[in-house]
């Protein structure tokens, strides 16, 4: 059965959803003057019915009674029940969760699946404050479709020194529009440590881990908690210890970011059989998959390319032409690399390849 993409939804902003007309157009109107738009608005629509498993801010009992008054005019609270009932919808009926979010009074990140995105009949205000403390995505129905292109988008990246190359990433300053919330992050390659000519380590780390973190992360978090797992090799030239590499990683981190608490870990590949090594390289956090042809230690101590490859980002709320109903391809991916990744922490038990209590939220969950 094809995993589906956990939404909180407050009833009253799923009906909202289905009323909205962006830019007061139907949709006629909008397919003629902007395709995009309206095929945003489409796969938003399948996002929510078809690939994701609805909370609901209402109990089972209160949610009957209005499905049963939806019966005649086969509204949409009696839809998703039928189609529940049919084995064709995910519901689960969680008020508690969002009296939560109303009384601030429980920390979501600790017991809520990595992925979650919230649907709240909120102002816009409310849901930007709740992303900064708690890294989930939370919209109401009109900031879902202004954020729409961006929370179902895919890129591709020419990482190269030929400077008049399309879609070409110059620095990490251009990733600066994925910018997102999120509270994890897992990065899986075997010479991320590994420096570049004329680089130290130390540089590497500043130059393609801080870096690439200071864009990508928002920058005015709520002292939030960050797990931050990395997931690759023992540099074959004895460059560094992982005691050295570990607290110099962590002394970056603290020194740049003062409103993050990483909870940081690093797990070398080393002695693991054959089918726990590992030869990718990607990047996921909540959200995002980032998927490289080549080590992500793109650039020297100074700024230059020095690498040729390409990098592509993928939301995992997005899909393909050729999805079946229902299917998460993305998420179903971004799941298999994670479930390995958690394969290759809880086996690697050497003091000499790991430190950090090697938790992570993308991973336990």
């Amino acid at each position: 059965m094809p995993l589906k993409l956990p939404i909180y939804c407050q009833l009253k902003a799923i009906k909202d959803f289905f009323a909205f007309e962006p830019d007061s157009m139907a949709l006629d109107a909008l397919l003629e003057q902007n395709f995009k738009q309206a095929k945003n608005r489409i796969d938003l629509q399948d996002l929510i019915l078809n690939r994701s498993k609805l909370h609901l801010d209402i109990d089972l009992e209160d949610f009957l009674i209005l499905a049963e008054a939806d019966v005649q005019n086969r509204g949409l609270v009696f839809s998703l029940l039928d189609s529940s009932q049919r084995g064709n919808r995910q519901l689960s009926f969680e008020p508690e969760i969002f009296e939560f979010i109303e009384n601030e009074q429980a920390n979501l990140p600790t017991f809520l699946n990595p992925h979650t995105l919230f649907l709240l009949d909120r102002e816009k205000e409310f849901c930007e404050r709740f992303e900064k403390k708690y890294g989930f995505w939370f919209y109401n129905v009109e900031r879902l479709f202004e954020k729409a292109a961006f929370i179902l988008s895919s890129a591709l990246y020419n990482v190269t020194k030929q400077v008049t190359a399309s879609a070409r990433l110059s620095n990490w300053g251009d990733l600066r529009a994925f910018r997102h919330p999120c509270n994890a992050m897992v990065i899986v390659d075997n010479y991320i440590f590994s420096p570049n000519y004329r680089q130290t380590y130390q540089q590497n780390i500043y130059d393609n881990i801080v870096l690439f973190l200071k864009v990508v992360l928002l920058n005015n978090f709520e002292n939030i908690e960050f797990d931050l797992t990395f997931v690759s090799e023992k540099d074959s030239k004895n460059r560094f210890t992982i005691d050295e590499l570990y607290n110099n990683l962590n002394q970056k981190l603290a020194g740049n970011f003062t409103n993050i608490y990483f909870n940081l870990s690093i797990i070398f590949t080393n002695e693991l059989p054959p089918d726990l090594q590992n030869h990718d390289r990607n990047i996921f956090t909540n959200y995002f998959w980032l998927h490289s042809g080549y080590s992500f230690t793109y650039f020297d101590n100074r700024g230059n390319t020095a690498k040729e490859t390409n990098l592509t980002l993928h939301s995992i709320l997005g899909g393909f032409y050729n999805n079946e109903a229902g299917d998460n391809p993305i998420f179903d991916a971004v799941r298999l690399h994670l479930d390995k990744c958690k394969h290759i922490c809880d086996a690697q038990t050497n003091t000499d390849y790991f430190r950090g209590n090697k938790h992570n939220r993308l991973l336990d969950f």
